[in-house]
């Protein structure tokens, strides 16, 4: 996947509230709400 910078600036600004919501976790919480959506991802693919 290429995706350029200004594309990805772009998507930051629009999805702020989301991202700021989510580094509102402690890192531990982040850190299985990650590998639960890595998870869920492969689990699409099958």
């Amino acid at each position: 996947m290429d995706i350029n910078a200004d594309k990805l600036i772009e998507e930051l600004i629009d999805n702020w509230a989301e991202l700021a919501t989510f580094f509102k976790y402690s890192a531990d919480l982040r850190r299985i709400i990650y590998t639960a959506n890595v998870i869920e991802g492969l689990h699409c693919q099958l």
